[in-house]
């Protein structure tokens, strides 16, 4: 077998007492005629949930303890808060423009290690909106569905299933369709910049198979 390059990409990312010192992202959003940029920024002073405000920590936490459950919660990590230019969106309402209602205020994200599946770091996120609705749940599942297929388990099927190639990408993703997680293992073979390759998805609690699928890509 040709030498194996494994690596493992697990992932599927307001109020400050000083300014805010980074961009983090354009964030596109409708405007009615077309899709404009607003500035995402992040509260660097924020360096864990209990400086979030009081509101703010109190709707994440009764929301996710109620979805994940208070064991599973309490194995987050905060990794950063990011808001909504507010000026950046008056402007654009004051020029007669619709801001779309979907849009979040807040991004809220985490990293998990679930180290008993072989999984040491797991980014995932929430968003709130202005009145602290969520706008996207985290991308975990519910606290009934944690009992995971471990790498251990998954790796030889995949090996098994998928074509002989020059590397292997493993990511545990979470599926929003089924609010479950998957873990999806692709071969890659690179050409200059072209390649190609095949994706395997497996249910993340049952481990069993649900799609194989060949792709071909062009360029990073």
């Amino acid at each position: 077998m040709k030498l194996l390059l494994l690596y493992f990409a697990i992932g599927v990312s307001l109020l400050t007492a000083t300014e805010p010192t980074k961009l983090k992202e354009l964030l596109p959003i409708n405007v009615g005629y077309g899709i404009e940029n607003v500035q995402l920024l992040r509260a660097p002073d924020i360096k864990n949930l209990n400086e979030l405000p009081d509101d703010i920590q109190h709707k994440i936490f009764e929301h996710l303890t109620s979805k994940i459950g208070k064991d599973n919660f309490d194995r987050l990590v905060f990794s950063g808060l990011w808001y909504i230019d507010e000026e950046k969106l008056i402007e654009k309402t004051h020029q007669g423009r619709r801001i779309e209602e979907k849009i979040y205020r807040y991004h809220i994200e985490y990293k998990i290690a679930l180290e008993e599946f072989g999984i040491t770091k797991l980014k995932t996120f929430i968003r709130l909106k202005e009145n602290l609705d969520v706008q996207r749940d985290i991308g975990l599942p519910p606290k009934a569905n944690w009992n995971f297929a471990s790498i251990e388990s998954i790796w030889p099927k995949a090996l098994r299933k998928l074509k002989e190639r020059d590397y292997y990408d493993l990511d545990f993703v979470y599926d929003e369709e089924n609010d479950r997680m998957n873990w999806v293992v692709r071969s890659i073979t690179r050409l200059g910049l072209s390649g190609s390759g095949e994706q395997a998805v497996f249910d993340g609690i049952s481990g069993d198979l649900i799609t194989i699928q060949s792709y071909g890509f062009d360029g990073f």
